[in-house]
């Protein structure tokens, strides 16, 4: 298509943000070795195992000291993600503008673990002990007073805050400033690619998501919940002590990572003098955000990114209010724990699915032309890992995978809504009338029909493949095309937009809070996943010119025709 967008012109611009300088990637750099790479791995998986005990323990232990009502996890859940939303973007800027990965990396860590070891104490005050009386005495001080709890969990509160913004910033820290730094070429074979790396690390992720709350849960039945309390402390300490010199090993053998970035001098207000005043620091603070948001909107990848963040507003999966409506639907814990189960494996296995399928779609069947002038190669070449050739080979197969990737979760949510329908608004008793004899066999089953079980619990757990593969094409994406010195405050942008629409969710399930209502949470979940398909679709075929080889389709349909 003549009007097609260059993949040249998608390419990351320098696009400077206020106390940055943008990094050039160059050809000659190291190759990440095999003891390189598994430290690596192993100072993310100890970070991602404390990041998702703490966040189920926490959820268990607010449940335990508040029994019978959702008030007091619904508030924490409700501020946590509000300070998300509205301080994300500044947290990016902010890892951004550190002349020192190494210095950075650590102050996450040693603020993450701090935090969480400051709430393990607090949470032993709170926590259900049960009837082991000599340990209450021994080691803590159970906190009895109903002023004295709510001062304990506020406190809980406001220090949860600082956990999740420091986890976010040692997130975005790894995840987009030094994997990018670390990572090979696309057209190496056999070599830690941004793919391979990201594809192992969201593995590492899911599988901590999968056994970290069983590994929880599990001591808490064995034991108790202040021995779950004391191991969470354990870990953060180890954690104090081990991802540092973790990441001090991978630093060491890195130049890339041990160069000093350039930061230039942060611009003050000429009112800096009246620094006291309330209305001046949240003037510069609106001003900041609309800075990050319109340095978001600049780039080239900003409408993927924005299709993944709407991705949270969907209620179909399985989190906290979806098992809920199906427990209240007559689903026992059992099938519900089986299903899950199966749809953590299913998320897992996308790790493994993605990077085949980027692969494989990267390798086009003609040589794409392209014009360029002198200016434009010489500019794109200082940006790029590698030849612009397969540079664009590879952000194709980024862009058809994500397509792929995000239509696949579409088309497998639509029999999962019709399934909510069926059981929300059951049919009426089977009469002699019925037509056919398949309708009278599913009316016959007790309860929520085993087929209509089976539908939905199998599409869902397959539109996990799609929602996890496009997570990682996205990454890639943004990974790929945003310039070094402005991913992380391009994440936590990112990162806000999440949850916005995550908060957008928990307003929804408010004000449709009936049980016989969530058929309509599911509806505009499904539309929200169609507009997340609409946009990136839109940018495709912004990029490609198309959307499917039609004359391939032909082709193949005409092949068949013969046979």
């Amino acid at each position: 298509m003549s009007d097609a967008i260059e993949l040249e012109e998608m390419l990351p611009e320098e696009i400077s943000l206020p106390g940055t300088v943008p990094e050039p990637r160059h050809e000659d750099f190291e190759p990440l070795s095999r003891n390189n790479a598994w430290m690596l791995y192993a100072s993310h998986a100890s970070s991602t195992w404390n990041a998702r005990s703490y966040e189920f323990a926490a959820i268990i232990y607010t449940a335990q000291a508040f029994p019978g009502t959702l008030f007091y996890s619904s508030l924490r859940g409700l501020v946590t993600t509000l300070c998300t939303l509205l301080f994300s973007s500044a947290i990016g800027s902010f890892i951004d503008q550190l002349p020192s990965r190494r210095r950075g990396l650590n102050m996450t860590i040693i603020v993450n673990r701090t935090t969480v070891l400051i709430c393990c104490i607090l949470w032993m005050t709170l926590v259900n002990v049960g009837d082991d009386t000599d340990f209450t005495t021994q080691f803590i001080f159970h906190t009895s007073s109903t002023m004295q709890r709510h001062l304990v969990f506020a406190a809980l509160v406001l220090i949860g805050i600082v956990e999740r913004l420091s986890g976010i910033a040692n997130t975005l820290t790894m995840e987009r400033d030094w994997v990018p730094a670390l990572a090979e070429p696309a057209n190496r074979r056999d070599a830690y690619t941004l793919t391979k790396l990201n594809a192992t690390m969201r593995r590492l992720d899911l599988i901590c998501k999968l056994f970290a709350p069983l590994a929880i849960s599990a001591i808490i039945e064995a034991f108790s919940s202040p021995i779950s309390v004391l191991l969470l402390a354990v870990g953060s300490i180890l954690g104090i002590v081990i991802e540092p010199q973790l990441a001090l090993r991978v630093w060491s053998r890195s130049k890339k990572l041990q160069a000093r970035r350039v930061v230039q001098p942060t611009v003050t207000s000429k009112h800096a003098a009246s620094w006291w005043r309330l209305h001046n620091h949240l003037w510069r603070f609106l001003c900041a955000q609309k800075r990050q948001a319109e340095a978001y909107f600049s780039t080239t990848v900003w409408l993927p990114s924005l299709s993944l963040t709407l991705l949270h507003f969907s209620a179909l999966s399985y989190a906290a209010t979806f098992v809920t409506w199906l427990l209240g639907s007559g689903f026992s814990l059992l099938a519900i724990t089986i299903a899950r189960t199966i749809g953590s494996c299913v998320e897992v296995s996308s790790t493994f699915v993605a990077p085949f399928g980027i692969d494989r779609l990267a390798q086009t069947k003609e040589k794409e032309t392209v014009s360029r002038n002198e200016t434009d190669w010489q500019s794109i070449q200082g940006l790029l890992n590698s030849d612009v050739t397969s540079e664009q080979e590879h952000i194709t197969g980024l862009a058809r995978s994500g397509l792929w990737s995000v239509f696949l979760q579409l088309s497998c949510l639509v029999p999962v809504v019709f399934a909510i329908f069926s059981i929300s608004y059951p049919p009426p008793p089977a009469t002699d009338t019925d037509d056919t004899t398949l309708i009278l066999l599913l009316r016959s089953l007790p309860g929520p029909s085993l087929a209509i079980a089976i539908v939905l619990f199998t599409f869902l757990s397959i539109s996990r493949l799609g929602l996890w593969s496009f997570d990682l094409c996205v990454q890639e994406l943004d990974q790929v095309l945003v310039p070094a010195g402005q991913q992380a405050a391009f994440a936590g942008t990112e990162t806000a937009f999440a949850s916005l629409f995550e908060l957008g969710q928990w307003v929804l399930v408010a004000i449709l809070s009936s049980p016989d209502q969530f058929v309509w949470v599911a509806v505009l979940s499904l539309a929200a996943v169609a507009l997340s398909a609409a946009m990136f679709a839109g940018w495709h075929l912004r990029l490609r010119g198309h959307l499917v080889h039609w004359d391939r389709m032909g082709g193949l349909c005409s092949g068949w025709g013969k046979k």
